[in-house]
């Protein structure tokens, strides 16, 4: 699956509550493929994805898909310092009908090349039937050709 050659790592709009704004995140989107993104990275680091709740990225999710639909592609950010959250936020993730989804490194833990190697396996193997995954670390890591 190509995903374009740009892709903009979006940020979350927030009201003056600190609550997400889902409409001003919709206009956010429509805006950057209305400006040549091919794809929208969502709720990564640079998504504010610390502070939102589960629910509050999964929503984010549907909504940023739906206002793009099939001009864009949609990448969801499912990382997480923790490999058993990372994992259940991509299993969920995955039910917004996304096009891919993105994983970082577990920050502050400071993991070993095979503890790093061990996070992204496992996360790519939990959903690999279901979506086509992509992460940073894939090809320096080997994971599709180590499984």
């Amino acid at each position: 699956m190509s995903y374009g050659r740009l892709l903009t790592a979006m940020v979350t709009p927030l009201n003056e509550k600190f609550e997400v704004d889902y409409a001003e995140a919709s206009r956010l989107a429509q805006h950057l493929v209305a400006h040549g993104s091919e794809g929208i990275v969502v709720d990564s680091t640079t998504g504010e994805s610390p502070i939102l709740t589960t629910e509050e990225k999964l929503e984010l999710f549907r909504v940023v898909k739906k206002s793009v639909g099939s001009k864009s592609k949609v990448i969801a950010g499912v990382g997480s310092n923790s490999t058993q959250a990372s994992v259940a936020m991509a299993l969920r993730a995955i039910e917004a009908d996304l096009d891919g989804l993105i994983a970082v490194v577990p920050y502050y833990n400071k993991p070993s090349q095979e503890r790093l190697y061990r996070h992204f396996a496992r996360s790519q193997k939990q959903r690999r039937s279901r979506l086509s995954a992509t992460s940073r670390l894939d090809k320096s890591f080997g994971i599709n050709d180590r499984s």
